[in-house]
């Protein structure tokens, strides 16, 4: 497996550098193909500007490397994909400023630099996610102090350790609309 991981952090090194759509899964976690642009790579984390089937770039999502059953750089459909792209004008983002050094300096930057985030523990919970504001992290736990799928701040924070999360997401359509309907939760701009 550690081969396996390791040849999986290489084909994602390489297609970051090259700039090269891939595709990724996780069959234990049961999420199907996720297909975008690799945006940085860390020790154990590496994100992921993600194409939609819409063909549209909708956020960050961040994986762990240890998670993933299959790579593919360029993914199945890739040609059209790209294509589609340059003829909608959708330009690839660049500069991810998140710090994929460790799972708690993403949560973090990530935290500092957007609203919201969307954090999934899909080990525990394969059906589940929770999004909110971060409000503290430390090397063994997350609090969230979340927003429902009404716009609606609740009252008290939510708390994960980081040993459950399996997944990050950022700057996507839906967060977005969560805030312009619910307010930021008193998210400050670093």
């Amino acid at each position: 497996m550690d081969a396996q991981i390791a040849e999986f952090k290489r084909t994602l090194k390489k297609a970051h550098l090259a700039g090269t759509l891939v595709g990724v899964e996780r069959v234990d976690l049961a999420d199907g193909l996720i297909v975008g642009f690799v945006a940085g790579c860390g020790p154990d984390w590496f994100a992921l500007d993600v194409v939609d089937q819409s063909v549209r770039i909708d956020g960050v999502t961040c994986l762990a490397y240890a998670d993933l059953s299959y790579v593919e750089a360029p993914p199945p459909g890739a040609d059209f994909t790209l294509k589609a792209l340059r003829a909608l004008g959708v330009e690839r983002p660049t500069g991810l400023d998140v710090d994929l050094t460790s799972l708690e300096t993403l949560l973090r930057t990530a935290g500092s630099l957007y609203p919201i985030l969307t954090i999934s523990a899909e080990g525990s919970e394969p059906d589940s996610c929770w999004i909110g504001r971060v409000a503290a992290v430390n090397r063994h736990l997350l609090t969230v102090k979340l927003i429902n799928t009404e716009a609606e701040w609740e009252d008290e924070p939510e708390e994960f350790g980081l040993d459950e999360i399996t997944r990050v997401d950022f700057g996507t359509l839906y967060e977005r609309a969560l805030v312009l309907v619910g307010g930021d939760g008193g998210f400050r701009y670093n």
